[in-house]
């Protein structure tokens, strides 16, 4: 009778370490089941988001570009049509020079649209048009817009003339 209560003691102890260790191995089955599903919704969260953040950062960028190049529109506009306002008005090569750009109501025209431009909250550091200008109407240009620096702004800017590329002809290149 020892001897079965002892067998007895033992299959008992057989079965609730059996038991145990079913409900640890379906416990731990259980945890990694939620655990991989939890993992894989932070995933697709995350994913979700930096879509989200992408695309609102595409479109931020998109808009800005947009902004940008209707602001460079408008200056090409008004440069534009004053131009061809002036042309018409004007006949000589000096005259047009003179009154192309730098009519006394284009610097003005010219500042209307800059603050135009800069109400909108576009942020801007500077607009500028840059006229083809030949050889010839060069000095003319300069002259202009040295006594308008010097009127206007004298002690913040010190004019030096157009500066930019300046192709040496092909007779002096050539030795």
């Amino acid at each position: 009778q020892q001897q079965q209560q002892q067998q007895q003691l033992y299959s008992s102890r057989r079965r609730s370490v059996t038991i145990s260790g079913l409900i640890f191995v379906l416990g731990c089955g259980a945890a990694l089941a939620f655990a991989s599903i939890g993992i894989a919704g932070a995933r697709r969260d995350s994913q979700q988001d930096f879509e989200t953040h992408v695309e609102a950062l595409a479109a931020k960028v998109t808009n800005a570009f947009r902004e940008y190049e209707t602001a460079a529109l408008w200056v090409h506009q008004h440069c534009a049509s004053h131009k061809k306002k002036q042309k018409r008005t004007t006949t000589t090569t000096k005259e047009t020079a003179t009154t192309l750009l730098y009519h006394p109501q284009f610097r003005a025209l010219f500042r209307n649209l800059y603050e135009s431009v800069v109400a909108k909250g576009l942020p801007l550091h500077a607009i500028q048009y840059i006229p083809n200008v030949t050889h010839e109407l060069r000095p003319i240009y300069e002259e202009e817009a040295r006594r308008f620096y010097q009127k206007y702004y004298p002690q913040h800017i010190n004019y030096t003339g157009l500066s930019g590329l300046t192709l040496l002809s092909s007779s002096s290149s050539s030795s």
